[in-house]
């Protein structure tokens, strides 16, 4: 597929395809009679790009589509990692409090994929930074795309196996933002997350690891 703008050379592949708007899909319109102020990067970080592409909607109508496309930016890897730390009686829960929904959440760890390690290293170093203890094993669940309305994130999910003894070995390396490491009973497991748990990647990842059986809820 062409890319029909030069920011677009910026993105990972995936994200600069052009698209079909006859065949139903949205697609990117060239830059030619656009103004470079109104579409592009209009905000890059460390973190992310808000970007806002010139678009041909299916039917042929015209216009402007934003979307927010988080690093790193390696397509094959992913944007970061969620797990699901469990015993065979218990999982790992952490109380952290986020900037975006200005409020504490209750979700299991998560993390940004590191540049130089694999989504499974990046995965283990966020249980280990978070609960405090060594994963046993891991075992990918697969991927969790949170809100494709807007945002480009792909983010890997994996279970991760803890010793029976994790319970009593908790010492994450506590942020200014993580304030409580639970655990919560399997048998309970529902009745938490119905009553505390509404992060999306984290619901997610739970329903990936009931699908595997590896959590019966």
């Amino acid at each position: 597929m062409k890319n029909v703008n030069h920011y677009l050379s910026k993105l990972p592949e995936r994200l600069a395809i052009t698209g079909d708007s006859t065949s139903g899909e949205i697609e990117l319109r060239s830059e030619a009679e656009e103004r470079p102020s109104e579409f592009g990067v209009l905000y890059e970080d460390e973190y992310c790009m808000f970007v806002r592409d010139p678009v041909i909607f299916p039917g042929g109508r015209t216009g402007y589509y934003a979307r927010l496309v988080e690093k790193p930016l390696q397509s094959s890897l992913g944007n970061g990692t969620v797990v699901i730390p469990a015993t065979s009686k218990h999982v790992f829960f952490i109380r952290i409090f986020r900037h975006a929904t200005r409020s504490w959440e209750w979700e299991v760890p998560r993390g940004i994929q590191e540049i130089g390690i694999t989504p499974v290293e990046n995965a283990m170093k966020e249980v280990q930074e978070e609960i405090g203890v060594r994963a046993e094993k891991m075992v990918c669940l697969g991927m969790v795309k949170p809100n494709t309305g807007i945002l480009s994130t792909s983010v890997h999910s994996f279970y991760a196996v803890m010793p029976e003894t994790a319970i009593d070995a908790i010492k994450p390396q506590y942020s200014e933002s993580i304030k409580e490491v639970r655990h919560v009973k399997i048998e309970g497991l529902k009745s938490f997350v119905s009553k505390n748990v509404s992060c999306g990647i984290t619901l997610s990842a739970l329903m990936q690891a009931h699908f595997f059986g590896l959590l019966r809820m």
